[in-house]
């Protein structure tokens, strides 16, 4: 059902009719039209769609459209005046920081919210753990076997991931269930370089035997 609900938009105010279940997003996107913020993931993960409540960078993709209701919401098309740029906006056009500029609007509102532009990559906590991927460089091989015993055993190491680790579906997305999250029965090492491992086997699925 339902329900007319009142939303401070960039500094102006709109009364929309929504559903309980729907996103602020979607009310941004669909029924405002403010397509700057963007739909990546889905699930809170790249920060995409982040918009700035009550001057707080929020997820719009996580949050119910009526819980932000005659709340202060901007957009990124609430920064700029006119035709001038917000200083963050022009600063990252000077320094070609808005790569393909999918991102960039959640980029900039969080920078503008925080006073800085930090990634989970800047992040760096006294005993933080560092975990490194190791990727076939064969497409489609098989993996026949990884012996990770090794790096199991050298210091510093806190874990070697592996599918047993894994709760519920081992795979990178449900749209993707080609593309497992870990090797299913096999160790997955870190990246080497980081640890060094002895790997037995790549093999290519059309080397595999035939008994």
């Amino acid at each position: 059902m339902k329900m007319i609900a009142r939303f401070i938009v960039n500094g102006e105010a709109h009364e929309l009719a929504i559903e309980p279940h729907q996103l602020l997003i979607e009310v941004l996107r669909d029924q405002l039209r403010l397509t700057g913020t963007k739909h990546s993931c889905g699930a809170g993960n790249c920060g995409a769609c982040t918009i700035l409540l009550d001057g707080t960078p929020v997820l719009s993709c996580m949050t119910l459209a009526i819980t932000a209701r005659d709340k202060e919401i901007t957009t990124i098309e609430g920064l700029a005046q006119g035709e001038v740029l917000h200083p963050i906006q022009k600063a990252f056009v000077d320094h070609g920081a808005i790569q393909c500029g999918y991102c960039t609007p959640g980029m900039i509102l969080s920078a503008k919210a925080t006073g800085e532009a930090k990634y989970a990559g800047d992040i760096h906590l006294p005993g933080m753990l560092i975990a490194k991927v190791l990727r076939c460089p064969h497409a489609h091989a098989e993996i026949a076997r990884l012996d990770t015993t090794k790096a199991e055993e050298l210091a510093g190491v806190a874990a070697v991931i592996t599918d047993r680790d894994m709760e519920g579906w081992n795979f990178f997305d449900r749209g993707m269930k080609d593309k497992p999250l870990v090797a299913g029965g096999y160790r997955v090492p870190p990246e080497e370089g980081v640890i060094n491992i002895r790997k037995e086997m790549w093999k290519k699925p059309w080397q595999r035997p035939t008994t």
